[in-house]
């Protein structure tokens, strides 16, 4: 939790634009999420994730289908809750990592063929279509990085 609090911190002072507080605000959620958890496991992951979305929603005054980060977040934590509910906590890791990725991956590609409704691709309009979120694909991006480091550790 204190190195959350810290990377929100970092984030929220040194990225620019929009970005850095809904960031540092995930960050800080997530953080919240699991204070004073000495251990964590994929249903903290899970709430950590939750806790973010939840926070990046009320900064941005946004939600899912506005075509914005959320779009891969929200269905990638939905995923890992639905996979946690189904085979309980001794999910393997791996798994769990491959799947976020894949569900991120599908989610921010879908977001082509939305219209942005908020963020900067909101000022475009209908030019919005035909291109994916870079938020979506940016937590997509961060997915996949996970899921191939934890891969490589295996």
């Amino acid at each position: 939790a204190e190195f959350l609090k810290k990377v929100a911190l970092v984030i929220s002072k040194r990225v620019g634009g929009t970005s850095g507080p809904l960031w540092g605000t995930a960050f800080l959620r997530a953080s919240g999420a699991v204070k004073d958890r000495p251990e964590l496991d994929a249903a903290d992951a899970v709430a950590m994730l939750r806790a973010a979305a939840e926070g990046i929603k009320a900064r941005g005054k946004s939600d899912l289908g506005d075509k914005t980060l959320l779009d891969a977040l929200i269905p990638m934590t939905d995923a890992l809750e639905q996979r946690l509910a189904e085979g309980g906590p001794g999910a393997d890791a791996s798994e769990l990592a491959r799947l976020a990725a894949a569900t991120a991956r599908t989610a921010a590609d879908a977001t082509t063929s939305m219209q942005a409704r908020r963020g900067r691709q909101s000022y475009t309009g209908e030019r919005s279509i035909g291109s994916p979120d870079p938020g979506a694909v940016a937590v997509a991006v961060m997915a996949e990085r996970v899921a191939a480091e934890w891969d490589a550790r295996d």
